[in-house]
């Protein structure tokens, strides 16, 4: 019914496959006003769910978790609550499977893999005060993840809706909570205060920079912690939501690796993603050109349903699955993430620099445990039994 109100169309009119893509054109093409009235009446006809979802959750058993002098660092900065309706085709319309909901975010996924794998990590970011915020706590508390260093804020937190059919992903995303001066103070300091106590580990983030922060402190973060601290700075890219200008940017700060998918990438070089995708030679040509323009350490570029490529400025090697279905992306890149974090840990190995087996081992971690969590449904994460028992049939090899 809220959709249909936001289309302007009866409330009595079914959901078709037509409707789910006006409301994705209309969305993304609205004013921000407009964008947050329509996630006003979605959340209003699903939070009494969210709530009663919340209440048969069970806290799950304690993970084992790795015990370190440092661990990595995950900053987040848009977090929220995942909303995922599982669709299904009913003839010409379309019908409701599944609901689920999650904490999410991209850096928030990131945690909660290295959680899964019995990695503990300095998670920082923000959440807010009030139902989301609580039920968003609530669920990361019950996976056994530190939120001692989410900064709560006097906005509610923001929330990720996602309409999944047929594998694939259908966003409307609400406005995050804007900071104050003195709350992004607290946030920069916290995150600088980690990454002095965990000196020359991973620093995983990615998007935008907290709302109510300069358009350049993304970047500024990235030199701080890596010239000062000389942490291995993973920069998720997602280009679409960040956009190009403010992606160049963080490419000029050296991240110590960027971890685009093959079409972020494709716009990234200014190539065609379709000659790209067939042509390795020419992936690993470009790459390494950005590395020696930026003084990247190493890209990292999924490839979708043919694994992906791990390159620094002399190796670059490819990895791939076996065929699997896929029932969610959402989460597989930063399960990936979390893996090759997870594998360096685990095998105590530095990230800034690998012998040829670990450079290898890094690449299969990756795809096993992003391929691991495309098996599960809604906003689920791979175990780390999964995650190895699916590497096993990973194939890895330098190019």
């Amino acid at each position: 019914m809220s959709m249909n109100q936001f289309l302007g169309v009866a409330s009595s009119d079914s959901l078709t496959h037509k409707t789910l893509m006006d409301i994705q054109s209309k969305f993304w093409t609205s004013k921000e006003k407009e964008q947050e009235d329509l996630c006003n009446l979605i959340w209003e006809s699903c939070k009494e769910v969210a709530h009663e979802f919340n209440k048969r959750v069970q806290p799950r058993p304690i993970t084992q978790i790795q015990t370190a002098n440092k661990k990595p660092v995950v900053f987040s900065t848009r977090e929220g609550l995942d909303i995922v309706v599982d669709l299904k085709h009913s003839g010409d319309n379309l019908e409701v499977e599944g609901i689920s909901f999650n904490a999410g975010g991209s850096s928030i996924n990131v945690a909660r893999a290295l959680n899964n794998f019995g990695v503990s990590s300095d998670l920082l970011g923000i959440t807010g005060n009030g139902h989301k915020g609580n039920i968003f706590l609530d669920l990361l508390r019950k996976e056994g993840v530190d939120i001692s260093k989410l900064i709560k804020v006097e906005e509610d937190s923001r929330f990720h809706f996602c309409k999944l059919l047929n594998g694939k992903e259908h966003w409307v995303v609400s406005l995050s909570p804007s900071l104050t001066n003195e709350k992004l103070n607290n946030l920069t300091e916290l995150l600088i205060k980690a990454c002095e106590e965990n000196k020359n580990e991973a620093l995983a983030l990615a998007n935008n920079p907290p709302r109510g922060a300069q358009s350049d402190y993304t970047p500024n973060i990235i030199r701080e912690a890596t010239n000062r601290f000389g942490m291995f700075v993973i920069y998720d890219t997602k280009l679409h939501a960040v956009g190009k200008e403010l992606l160049m940017d963080v490419l000029k700060s050296g991240p110590s690796m960027i971890k685009p998918n093959i079409s972020e990438y494709a716009e990234i070089v200014g190539e065609d993603e379709t000659k790209l995708r067939g042509n390795k030679d020419q992936i690993i040509h470009l790459a390494k050109e950005l590395i020696d323009k930026y003084g990247i350490n190493k890209i990292l570029i999924s490839l979708d349903k043919d694994g992906a490529l791990l390159v620094d400025k002399k190796r670059a090697a490819h990895a791939i699955a076996p065929p699997i279905k896929i029932v969610s992306t959402i989460g597989a890149g930063d399960t990936g993430i979390a893996s090759f974090i997870d594998r360096s840990k685990k095998r105590d190995f530095s990230l800034h620099n690998q012998s040829e087996e670990e450079f290898l081992s890094l690449l299969s971690a990756f795809v096993a445990g992003g391929c691991a969590t495309v098996l599960k449904p809604g906003t689920e994460l791979a175990t780390l039994e999964e995650r190895d028992n699916l590497e096993k049939a990973v194939t890895v090899k330098f190019l």
